[in-house]
Formats: C-alpha cells, sequence, structure tokens
C-alpha cells in the first residue's frame, strides 16, 4: 500500500495551487473523505427511487433522479481528476483530452444542474397549486417532458460545441487547474451570454421561485380544506425541494453575485480573490445533494419498508348470530 508522503511531493506541501483554496494535502483529504460517502449515497438514493415504480413515474421526483444521475457522474469524473491536480501539482495525463472533458463536465454539469434547478423551482408552482395544468398527457408533455428535455439537450450541447469544437486554438497550460480555459471564453459577447444567462438568471430565479413558493404556501396553508389537503399531500415534496434550493442557494448565490458585481464594475479584482473558495465549495453541491435527498425521504423510505415487511393484514368480522349466542 502507497504511503502518504509517497503520494505529495515534500516541496509542495505547503504550497497552494493556483485555483485551491486550502493547500494541496487539506483539500485532497476533504474531498476525498466526503466524496466516497456521497456517491454511496447517491446509488443508495437512486436504487429506492427507481426500484418504486411510483417514484420513478412520480413527476415530483423526476428532476430529483435526473439530477442524482449527474451528480453522480460530476463525482465519478470531475472530482478525481481534481484530486489527481492535488496529489500532483498538474493536470495528468497531460493530453487536450483531458482538459475538455474537464471543461465540459466541470462547467456543462454545474449550469445543468443550476437551470434544472430553476425549472424545478417554477414546476413546484405548477404541481401545487396548478395541477389541472398536468392532467393529460398532452399537458404533462408541454408543462413538463418538454421543457425539461430541452434543458438537458442545450446545457451539454451548448458546452460541447464552444469547448470541444472551438473555431479558435484553445492553449493548454497542465499546470494550472482545468488547464486554464477554452479560448472562446476570451470572446466579450460569449462570457457575458454565458454569465448572465447560464450563471446568474438561472441562480437569480431559483431564489426567487423558491421564496414566492414560501409565501404561496404560507399563504394558502390554512385557507379552506383544500388547500390543507393539498399541504398534506405536497409536505413532503415541498421539505425536499427547500432542502435542495437551500444548498444551490448558499454555495452559489455568492459567486453569482461576485460576477454581477464584476460586470457592473470591471476594475473590481473581488472575484479574482474569493473565486478560489467558492470553486472549492461548488463540489459541495454535488456531495450534499444525495445527503438532503436521503434526509428528507428517509421516513418514506422507511414506511415503504416496513409495509412490506408487515404485509397487508385481514381482519375477520365474527358472525353476528354468534355472539347473539353468547349473550
Amino acid at each position: 500500500m502507497m504511503s502518504i508522503d509517497s503520494l505529495y511531493n515534500t516541496s509542495d506541501l505547503n504550497v497552494t495551487h493556483e485555483g485551491s483554496v486550502l493547500s494541496p494535502v487539506i483539500g485532497f483529504w476533504i474531498l476525498l473523505i466526503f466524496s466516497i460517502p456521497s456517491m454511496i449515497c447517491s446509488l443508495s438514493v437512486l436504487w429506492l427511487l427507481l426500484n418504486n415504480p411510483k417514484d420513478r413515474r412520480s413527476l415530483n421526483h423526476r428532476v430529483i433522479i435526473i439530477q442524482l444521475i449527474a451528480g453522480l457522474i460530476f463525482l465519478l469524473i470531475n472530482v478525481p481528476l481534481y484530486l489527481n491536480y492535488l496529489r500532483l501539482g498538474y493536470v495528468w495525463p497531460q493530453i487536450p483530452a483531458i482538459c475538455q472533458l474537464g471543461w465540459f463536465v466541470g462547467d456543462g454539469y454545474i449550469d445543468t444542474m443550476t437551470i434544472l434547478m430553476a425549472w424545478a423551482s417554477f414546476e413546484r408552482h405548477i404541481l401545487i397549486f396548478h395541477d389541472r395544468w398536468i392532467l393529460t398527457a398532452k399537458r404533462r408533455f408541454v408543462a413538463h417532458y418538454l421543457p425539461v428535455t430541452l434543458i438537458i439537450i442545450y446545457c451539454p450541447f451548448y458546452y460541447l460545441i464552444v469547448e470541444g469544437f472551438p473555431p479558435c486554438e484553445n492553449t493548454y497550460d497542465y499546470t494550472e487547474n482545468w488547464c486554464s480555459s477554452s479560448c472562446l471564453f476570451e470572446n466579450k459577447v460569449l462570457v457575458m451570454y454565458d454569465i448572465i444567462f447560464n450563471d446568474i438568471l438561472a441562480t437569480i430565479l431559483v431564489a426567487v421561485f423558491s421564496i414566492s413558493l414560501i409565501i404561496r404556501v404560507l399563504y394558502r396553508r390554512h385557507i379552506g380544506v383544500r388547500q390543507r389537503v393539498r399541504w398534506r399531500r405536497h409536505r413532503r415534496i415541498i421539505i425536499i425541494f427547500f432542502s435542495i434550493s437551500a444548498i444551490y442557494l448558499l454555495f452559489n448565490l455568492p459567486m453569482m453575485i461576485l460576477k454581477l458585481v464584476k460586470l457592473c464594475d470591471p476594475s473590481k479584482n473581488i472575484i479574482e480573490n474569493l473565486q478560489p473558495y467558492f470553486d472549492f465549495l461548488n463540489y459541495f453541491i454535488f456531495i450534499l445533494y444525495p445527503f438532503i435527498c436521503l434526509g428528507t425521504m428517509s421516513k418514506k423510505f422507511c414506511n415503504q419498508r416496513r409495509r412490506r415487511l408487515v404485509g397487508p393484514r385481514v381482519f375477520v368480522m365474527p358472525n353476528r348470530q354468534v355472539i347473539q349466542r353468547q349473550y
């Protein structure tokens, strides 16, 4: 078994890589310790959701399942590559395909998750307060399947074209995290579009729709019997959604605010100073996501397991004539 000292060069032990908030050793072990249980938790939650036909077909769980799968792919690809960079101090193997894979999975998956979260924030209003919009197959296609499909197609396709097949020539610096970035991001128009629409706007929509959903739920919770029944029916999925939204807003919103400040005043260097912190924290969106899902769904999974173990009970009513004879 390889010793800990052999993983790192002794000259790099007290050096912080560019783009890393912590020293390589601390960052390496923090991500390794948290990412492995997160992968196991992701597989467990996915198995529990996909193994139950009702949960698998539920519109409430569709985006959650997609995000769990995307997050698991991110943890399996992006985190090992970054751990290898922290361990060695440079990108390895030093081939353009590794850099492009890191760009695609890193930027593409984070933005896909955020845009999906923005749509899920809006969709909760439909599922809870406008369920008549999804009563028929045609309405479900327009209000659910079509938007989710367009988002899944748009984000990977956009980053595949922008970062995989740019019209300019990429320069790969293997001493930097993810080999710097695609040459297309030197284009100011493209950078503005990417930051405003794919990052800032999506994060703001998550906050707006989440806050407005809280207000609507609190306002209508005690108005009429129908609203109270609806609250009880959707209480668990609302709690799941609020918990997941909190992750995105906690780790993503501060960075979006800094980017917005930078767009308004390019002379400020605040992003360059704080970006390494938020880049490192972004990994915990994917790491904590399955634990939030498991924690909010644990009661549901335990109830399902209890029902399977106990099974249905048959109660036989005693014959009325027998009861009368006893008295």
